[in-house]
């Protein structure tokens, strides 16, 4: 199945109201604190116009990947002459500055072109294809840093669509990675290897943990319980391992058919929560009793409540999420 080539329109909004807004960058799938929510203090318009004035348009091929925003760059994934290619573009005018030709194409039943957002810290930017090619690039220039595959360095399956194949191995290596200060942490799906941190600048491995396979969903690094923890959402279902040495602490078994695990984990004080459109939407407490981490359930709803797709988010004491239609409940169980 082939898609025809369509206008990036979908940043014509935030060049003609947002950039014009000062607000922040959008440097991440899930935003610049990886929750969904703009960072504090930034001015948010009152209003859109009915009729946005379009600045520029750049055409693009085939693909799911989430453009990003960063340091006046947008950077966004597109199918090339078979090619799973990166691009940076100017901000203001939409000129390219550079790509990256990734790696050779995943295609299933969804269509093909590349399905991971990119990440940027303003300093680097990293892409990664359906089947499990890591570039670290430099972000004004595009140049290839270090690069590592899921495949050939991790062990990480990887088949298509076939059979009863699972998360990545199935619909590709979609989770984007983060970046947390001089470490980068992706899922790379291997056994020994289900999440990986490597030096930000130079791709050296720190600590490698876990027997999961990767699912779609990105890892978030939050402090829970005390404990700076990678929270991941795996085929397996949610784990959190420790920051410095990934080491587990707490695991929660899922199963949802195929491995369909898309949302990223919502933190909402000591409680994470995540779900599927078959095993509903899950909240767990991490406990810490002088240093011995639990995992318990704080509350759960039904499959009526389980994301399919689109990942909640949590503004104050309530969880916005789309399900079978939209919906807002409490983040704790007493309320």
């Amino acid at each position: 199945m082939r898609y025809p080539r369509i206008p990036l329109s979908c940043l014509l909004l935030a060049c003609c109201v947002v950039g014009h807004a000062d607000a922040g960058d959008w440097p991440h799938q899930r935003g610049p604190q990886q929750n969904g929510s703009v960072a504090p203090g930034s001015k948010i318009p009152a209003s859109l116009p009915d009729d946005p004035r379009i600045l520029w348009r750049v055409p693009v091929t085939d693909g799911f990947a989430a453009p990003i925003i960063s340091k006046d760059q947008v950077i966004y994934g597109d199918l090339q002459k078979g090619k799973e290619v990166f691009h940076a573009i100017r901000l203001s005018d939409g000129k390219e500055q550079w790509q990256d030709i990734l790696d050779d194409p995943h295609k299933d039943g969804f269509g093909t072109g590349p399905r991971c957002a990119p990440v940027s810290d303003g300093e680097i930017v990293l892409v990664q294809s359906c089947k499990g090619e890591l570039h670290c690039l430099g972000a004004s220039t595009g140049k290839l840093l270090w690069k590592t595959n899921y495949q050939t360095d991790f062990g990480a399956p990887y088949t298509g669509e076939k059979g009863t194949t699972e998360g990545g191995a199935r619909h590709g290596y979609n989770a984007s990675p983060c970046i947390d200060g001089d470490h980068v942490i992706a899922l790379a799906g291997g056994v020994g290897a289900g999440v990986v941190c490597f030096k930000k600048k130079t791709g050296t491995v720190v600590w490698q943990s876990l027997n999961d396979t990767a699912a779609y969903s990105p890892p978030v690094v939050a402090t829970v319980a005390g404990v700076e923890q990678v929270i991941c959402f795996t085929v397996k279902g949610a784990v959190g391992v420790d920051r410095k040495d990934g080491r587990e602490l707490w695991r929660v078994p899922m199963s949802t058919d195929y491995g369909r695990h898309i949302v990223a984990p919502v933190i909402h004080g000591d409680i994470v929560i995540v779900g599927s459109h078959q095993v509903g939407l899950i909240a767990t407490r991490i406990g810490n009793n002088d240093g011995v981490i639990s995992a318990g359930e704080a509350w759960k709803h039904d499959k009526e409540l389980g994301p399919n797709v689109t990942s909640p988010i949590c503004i104050g004491d309530h969880i916005y999420l789309l399900a079978k239609k939209g919906s807002c409940v409490p983040g704790r169980e007493d309320r």
